[in-house]
């Protein structure tokens, strides 16, 4: 970014002050202050005027909704009340929250931009800076409402900086003279089968890690030249890997991430960037950013090559023969940029079969309120942009999914000398090394003996070079970001019994947390010796602590109806998010103005900068605190997809905390819901399929309505317990968990034995039953009235299932993850 785009898009982002909207009168006086202090020189009012203008009108024209003339009777008294107080909206709940930011104080502000600028040496870490870190500075300095000063008092719905990240953003790809605007969207893959094929912890987080990593390379090249505000989705500030890039690369020096800090990105992105005449310019940006990812990938393949070499000497010349074929397959890489110009309401519908008004009828609905407005309150400029954003974005990402399905094949020239066999983890691909099994017997033996920073080739595997790449990543990227130590998922599985045993695993170079049950037991190993004393004399200390538990569980969680939400098919109606001034005035306007307001609000650019700062939020800050509360490992958080394993003490607790944190104010709000999968499984289950059947528990979750939880119990013996329940029974199921940890669970079996049977009685016959076996159990009063709560919520419930077995089921997997082991 040179010094011209940077002193553009620092007058573009202060366009606005952030104090605007407690004083709109004398707002661009005060932003042409502000400016002066930023860039150390007075700038002029035609200066600031000519070079925002035609981004502040295009972002407000691609969010506004047909508006009276502000002299009209409604816009008296629409702005803040006494002392800043303001009432905005949640942009997707509608939920109403009461400001009070306090009044214009023009000095303190100016200290914030002087003490944030003090090591800003050059306009584009100026930029940066305040980009990154003056939202944040300026909540410290007030406080934290001044996060969600609305951008436009009479649609209080988005804040300030949502509408500067955007006209920021539209003003970087209007800088090329005559080159119009277009939209990027840019996704790699492969996703679930890349990062699912793994065996262990380590490979997991890798194969999660190096997808966002990668999908951060390859926005680079837009970073560099047009900055972060460029990015319509994902929302970047904050962003781990984007904080470690200002740090590192740029010198901003307030942004170096925590260690093993969340990164959060998702696959893909979408941008906004120069078009040109035929589209030359988007396509080389397109092409720089395809080849910033290979580039990436091609060089840490390298590096793990070059590893393995240098262990390896000159035994085994050839091994890596396929390893180039194999790495060029990945990652599949798929792009496509589309001119906005081309983007009309005719093209849009076009591509669906219909006019505008048949494809988007709210959004026309809400166009035809500017034909309501009487003449005399109305505007000079045309009011019929309502919903071509969300068109746009909609037509766009229909374009990205046909060009997706499109994917080369990639095509494995003969190999002379033999067939090897196929990697033991991407059964797709040759392994690598010898093709003589008595070759490779020797070639694998030796590859286990390399260690890199507690990195290895475990006994038994045979890997081709994407499964070598994803194993031995880690230590190669350590200077990008450093990730904890991973457990195994033995160790994962008694993480809260340790820390109750007072054992700590760091303590032992070797650790296996698979002695803690007897396994790989060697009479000459010291650690496992230690251990096993350990263990028995904590046993022996606190006699009510049980053996270690042996099972864990896979949380897969899923936000419901995304595309609705970015489609707007679930925002709010506009008549929830208008100030009630402006709603009054539209109620006397007839039938037309009636039909917009109970439209749902279109998803403009600040909409959809809320939405994909909601995810990140949900991403980035409270699904690692939640997991972590929960003794958990996080593998992978981006938007609104989780993967993460914990303890099956904490399954249900975690559970329930990360689909309230979804719909927090914070988050998506509480008209949105969550969808998980949890499996529990034994340590020793192969983790792909331990895996395959969290997604499907996941999928059972949505397929049984969406908004509630999936359980899979796969116990060692081979028998499987599926349940699906709302939300509203996880918390009585964990409740009885709890109870379990001191009373029997016999009338539970009973229960389940006679299930068959009583299912074909009437629901007052089971119930009756139900509570004679409660009566019969040497059980406390408390968990008599938890067990019947449970049964109450069946009874009342969808659960899906018959109900003495559904109960029946849901009681013994309470006990189950309450023991955590087999009987």
């Amino acid at each position: 970014m040179n010094d011209d785009m940077a002193r553009h898009l620092l007058t573009v982002f202060l366009h606005d002050p952030p104090d605007k909207a407690l004083d709109i009168r004398g707002h661009e006086q005060r932003a042409r202050r502000y400016l002066s202090v930023v860039l150390s020189e007075d700038i002029g009012r035609q200066e600031a005027k000519t070079q925002a203008q035609l981004p502040d009108q295009l972002a407000a024209i691609s969010e506004r909704i047909p508006m009276p003339t502000p002299g009209a009777d409604y816009s008296r008294a629409i702005g803040p009340r006494e002392g800043g107080r303001f009432t905005i909206a949640h942009p997707l709940s509608a939920a109403t929250r009461e400001l009070n930011a306090g009044v214009v104080d023009e000095g303190r502000l100016i200290e914030v931009l002087k003490n944030l600028l003090r090591n800003a040496d050059t306009l584009e870490k100026r930029f940066l800076t305040l980009w990154r870190h003056l939202p944040e500075d300026v909540a410290k300095a007030f406080n934290e409402d001044w996060r969600h000063l609305p951008a436009d008092t009479r649609l209080p719905d988005h804040t300030l900086w949502h509408h500067l990240d955007i006209t920021t953003g539209i003003a970087a790809a209007l800088y090329e003279p005559n080159a119009g605007r277009g939209f990027l969207s840019f996704s790699l893959g492969p996703v679930q089968s890349f990062i699912a094929a793994a065996r262990s912890l380590r490979d997991l987080w890798s194969g999660s890690y190096l997808l966002s990593w990668l999908a951060f390379e390859a926005m680079k090249p837009i970073l560099e030249e047009y900055g972060p505000a460029a990015f319509v989705f994902p929302s970047l500030r904050g962003n781990a890997l984007l904080d470690l890039w200002l740090n590192k690369k740029k010198g901003v020096n307030k942004s170096e991430p925590a260690p093993g800090a969340v990164t959060g990105l998702p696959n893909r992105f979408l941008a906004l960037v120069p078009y040109g005449r035929d589209g030359e310019i988007s396509r080389k940006i397109g092409e720089r950013c395809e080849q910033a990812a290979r580039t990436a990938w091609t060089g840490l393949a390298e590096n793990v090559r070059s590893f393995l070499s240098e262990q390896l000497g000159d035994a085994f010349p050839g091994w890596d023969e396929r390893w180039s074929e194999q790495i060029v397959t990945l990652p599949e890489i798929s792009w496509i940029a589309v001119p906005e110009r081309a983007l009309s309401d005719a093209e849009c519908a076009s591509l669906v079969g219909k006019n505008f008004e048949a494809a988007w009828p709210e959004s026309a609905a809400i166009r035809a309120m500017a034909e309501a407005i009487p003449l005399e309150d109305r505007p000079r400029y045309p009011q019929d942009q309502a919903g071509r954003w969300q068109a746009q974005i909609e037509t766009v990402a229909r374009i990205a999914e046909a060009a997706r399905l499109c994917r080369p094949v990639p095509v494995m020239p003969p190999r002379a000398g033999g067939h090897p066999l196929k990697c033991t983890i991407l059964g797709s691909f040759d392994q690598m090394g010898p093709a003589d099994l008595a070759e490779s017997g020797q070639f694998w033996q030796q590859m286990t003996s390399f260690n890199k920073e507690g990195v290895r080739v475990r006994e038994g595997e045979r890997l081709c070079a994407i499964s070598l790449v994803k194993r031995f990543a880690a230590p190669f990227l350590q200077d990008v970001l450093r990730a904890d130590r991973f457990a195994d998922t033995a160790t994962l599985a008694a993480r809260i019994w340790l820390n109750r045993a007072n054992i700590n695993p760091a303590e032992f170079p070797n650790w296996n947390g698979q002695w803690l049950h007897g396994e790989h037991a060697l009479e000459d190993d010291v650690d496992q010796k230690k251990i096993r004393q350990r263990v028995a004399e904590a046993r022996n200390t606190d006699i009510n602590l049980p053996e270690p538990p042996s099972y864990y569980a896979i949380l897969l969680a899923d936000g419901d109806n995304m595309g609705d939400w970015l489609a707007g098919r679930k925002t709010p109606k506009l008549r929830e998010v208008m100030h009630p001034k402006l709603r009054c005035y539209y109620e006397k306007l007839g039938d037309a103005g009636k039909a917009g307001l109970d439209a749902h609000r279109p998803v403009g650019p600040a909409l959809h900068a809320a939405i994909s700062a909601a995810l990140h939020h949900f991403a980035t800050i409270r699904v690692p605190e939640i997991v972590k509360a929960a003794d958990g490992a996080l593998v992978y958080a981006g938007g609104d997809d989780v993967l993460a394993l914990v303890p099956v003490e904490t399954a249900l607790t975690c559970a329930i905390a990360l689909r309230e944190a979804f719909s927090e104010d914070a988050c998506m709000g509480i008209k949105a819901s969550l969808s998980m999968g949890i499996a529990v499984v034994h340590y020793k289950e192969d983790l792909r399929a331990a895996l395959d059947a969290a997604r499907n528990a996941e999928k059972m979750a949505k397929a049984k309505g969406r908004n509630r939880l999936a359980l899979r119990i796969m116990r060692r013996s081979g028998e499987h317990a599926d349940s699906t329940m709302p939300w509203e029974m996880v918390g009585q199921l964990d409740a009885l968990r709890q109870a379990f940890l001191r009373d029997s669970d016999r009338w539970a079996y009973r229960l389940r034995a006679e299930a068959p049977t009583l299912d074909g009685l009437p629901s007052t016959a089971i119930e009756a039953e139900f509570r004679r076996l409660l009566l019969r159990a040497e059980i406390s009063p408390e968990t008599k009235e938890r067990a019947c709560a449970l049964f109450r919520a069946c009874k009342a419930g969808d659960t899906g299932g018959a109900l003495a077995e559904t109960v029946a089921i849901l009681a013994q997997s309470a006990s189950f993850l309450a023991r955590g082991h087999d009987r």
